[in-house]
């Protein structure tokens, strides 16, 4: 990071070279640019900082040991997710046995995370990379670029914490297909919200 927090090597974008590419292709590569010169920060503002703190879920995108990108959700009582400073950001979850990135959550991977809180419409995000000191109890991530999202298309909902009745990872395992069957394609259609996970080139890039 230079002090810009932008990336340095990619003549100082906050984009990544497939991003770069994506952009051109729709014509929109100077536009893009000169937006995300000003919305991407190097460190979360405090408002960012506050609302991660407010949530009782935090949607998370990585890849696991395969290259395969996933994205995977985190549940616990408000302040579960803590930004002690402006570079770090603290979760006290870990995810559940099944979650097919249980394990692959090493210091040093490049992670994606996401916090929306639903009834108020506010959705931030931030990139970065797994710190050092994680374990399986607990998640810390080094904030390289954080951001945040435009309200369009979130659908209202009140969300209350509610304490499961059972151990975690009694739910339904994770099923890995080539492609979506029936039952997986009736679900798409008829959900009004999904989370979706991408990755670009060799750990470069990370989107939740």
């Amino acid at each position: 990071m230079n002090e810009s927090g932008h990336k340095p090597g990619q003549q100082d974008s906050p984009f990544h070279a497939g991003e770069q590419a994506m952009q051109s292709r729709f014509g929109v590569r100077d536009k893009l640019e000169s937006f995300g010169r000003q919305l991407i920060r190097g460190a979360m503002p405090e408002q960012h900082r506050e609302l991660f703190g407010k949530l009782p879920y935090f949607m998370l995108g990585s890849t696991d040991g395969d290259g395969r990108v996933w994205a995977s959700a985190l549940f616990g009582e408000p302040r579960f997710v803590r930004a002690p400073d402006a570079s770090r950001l603290c979760i006290d979850a870990c995810l559940s046995a099944d979650d097919p990135l249980h394990g692959a959550l090493l210091p040093g991977a490049a992670v994606a995370g996401l916090g929306i809180e639903l009834h108020t419409l506010r959705r931030n995000r931030v990139n970065g990379k797994v710190a050092a000191g994680s374990s399986s109890a607990s998640l810390a991530i080094e904030v390289i670029e954080s951001y945040g999202n435009c309200p369009q298309y979130i659908q209202k909902r009140q969300m209350e914490f509610q304490t499961p009745a059972g151990p975690a990872g009694d739910g339904k395992a994770a099923l890995v297909a080539g492609a979506l069957d029936a039952a997986a394609t009736t679900l798409v259609r008829r959900a009004d919200t999904l989370f979706i996970a991408s990755a670009f080139g060799g750990g470069e890039g990370r989107d939740a």
